[in-house]
């Protein structure tokens, strides 16, 4: 068979076919990554991970403490409504196409005062981005990175 006797289908399929077989035998991952994935999903089973990924969480500890707002409620610890949909943005913009920001993303979670702002923030990224703070993240950090921005989140109080 001559080079030009082959049709781009015939490209086309074994291009296909290639693509197929790298998605079937690319590694999964070592057993070391398989024991992070087990760490990470340890740590995100914590009750603080769990508070700041919440988008309900902050509802009742606010009422609890006596607020009727969030907004009184942030203006007391000195961040505003403003300050919560830049901390969302940030962390949308962290993923990147080719290569993710993961400093940035750790900064905009260390710069959060508590749980209770991460709780804020999780509700303001869902209703701004359609999805879920957690799934997003889980959806391009590796298992390491996420173990990093968890164990950020657990240096946290919760008010």
């Amino acid at each position: 068979m001559k080079a030009a006797d082959i049709s781009w289908k015939e490209i086309l399929a074994f291009t296909a076919a290639g693509v197929a077989l790298w998605i079937i035998a690319k590694p999964s991952g070592d057993k070391a990554e398989d024991k992070a994935n087990s760490a990470a999903d340890k740590l995100a089973l914590s009750k603080k991970s769990q508070a700041a990924f919440s988008e309900t969480f902050y509802v009742k500890l606010l009422k609890q403490e006596g607020y009727s707002k969030v907004d009184n409620y942030l203006i007391k610890i000195g961040e505003t409504i403003s300050m919560i949909s830049n901390y969302c943005q940030s962390i949308y913009d962290s993923k990147g196409l080719f290569n993710d920001n993961e400093e940035s993303l750790y900064s905009v979670f260390r710069i959060m005062k508590n749980l209770t702002v991460c709780s804020i923030v999780a509700k303001s990224f869902k209703a701004k981005f359609g999805v879920d703070m957690y799934s997003y993240l889980s959806d391009f950090l590796s298992s390491k990175e996420m173990t990093r921005l968890i164990e950020i989140i657990n240096t946290k109080n919760y008010l």
